[in-house]
């Protein structure tokens, strides 16, 4: 619900702070890996799943442009696609709502009336995952492994 991102620099251990767009201050978005690695954040609105990326200006000054808007109506079923998921402190979000984000393999999941769906970005392909509002809990997992740096030989075996 809040209207600013925290973000850590690494390389120039800086704290400093992200405007959201002041369209989407609380509305219910999830932050995710957008193109070419930057910052992106996932929200639904008039029936659109949007999604959104940081653009970096001069003088490090920061905007938000919408990368792509995919059509829930001819995604999701009927009644579920029509509503938007505008939210403040004494309501619940209102199905569609996009729940997480799953960035190493491009899949947006959403809860809706009908229960949770996964959308697959790069085919458009919806799965309908659970039924139930306890379906909520999504952490999205993705296994991966790192090979051994050490064993490569250097010669002095």
């Amino acid at each position: 619900m809040s209207t600013k991102i925290l973000e850590y620099d690494l390389g120039r251990q800086e704290l400093s702070t992200i405007n959201l767009p002041s369209a989407f201050h609380g509305w219910q978005i999830v932050l995710m890996e957008a193109d070419a690695g930057v910052l992106g954040f996932a929200t639904v609105q008039d029936s659109k799943l949007c999604l959104w990326a940081i653009e970096a200006g001069v003088d490090r000054n920061v905007g938000w442009a919408q990368r792509r808007v995919i059509k829930l109506d001819k995604l999701l079923p009927a009644p579920d696609c029509n509503r938007s998921a505008p939210l403040d402190v004494y309501t619940i979000a209102t199905a569609p709502f996009v729940v997480a984000v799953a960035d190493g393999i491009h899949v947006i999941f959403l809860w809706t009336d009908d229960g949770l769906f996964s959308i697959h970005l790069k085919s458009s392909r919806v799965e309908k995952i659970g039924e139930f509002i306890s379906d909520l809990g999504v952490v999205p997992y993705i296994s991966f492994c790192t090979p051994v740096l050490d064993m490569v030989s250097t010669g002095d075996d």
